[in-house]
């Protein structure tokens, strides 16, 4: 939440899509009140005997120490901004997009 509080973010988000950061800012909080008021439907922790097997099963698979879970993002697809930072927003797959977590 810290970076979305950001004005530099929320401008950046707003400027492609061509709305105000004084309307990305408030959308953005009430999102993100909507998302956490449902945390404890949809996030849970591992206990004990479950952490340690994460443990494991991580470290094997991607030699991850520590590691019990991750949080996947997913990719926007927007169109191409041009000007001098558009390869800033392009993907591994050549598409223009915005990661999102």
């Amino acid at each position: 939440e810290q970076i979305l509080n950001q004005g530099s973010m929320q401008l950046v988000v707003a400027d492609l899509p061509g709305i105000s950061q004084s309307t990305v800012s408030p959308v953005i909080r009430k999102v993100s009140t909507s998302i956490a008021e449902l945390k404890l439907q949809f996030i849970t922790f591992p206990n004990g005997d479950e952490v340690r097997h994460l443990h494991y099963k991580f470290h094997r698979i991607a030699c991850f120490r520590g590691v019990v879970g991750f949080i996947d993002g997913t990719h926007i697809k927007i169109r191409n901004p041009g000007g001098e930072y558009l390869e800033i927003f392009r993907n591994s797959l050549g598409v223009f997009s915005f990661n999102y977590q």
